[in-house]
């Protein structure tokens, strides 16, 4: 966790593309997980 605060503190060249790498991974994630919401919802709304 102390190694991550540094990070976090020294901002920096060498951590912002990797901050940048992260938040699109998650959005990718996020993206993902909403399109298995919607589908998982479709299924329900078929059994129904």
């Amino acid at each position: 966790m102390k190694y991550y605060k540094f990070f976090l503190n020294s901002g920096g060249v060498l951590w912002q593309p990797f901050q940048n790498l992260v938040e699109i991974k998650s959005i990718r994630i996020t993206l993902y997980f909403h399109k298995l919401e919607v589908l998982l919802r479709q299924l329900f709304m078929e059994i129904m």
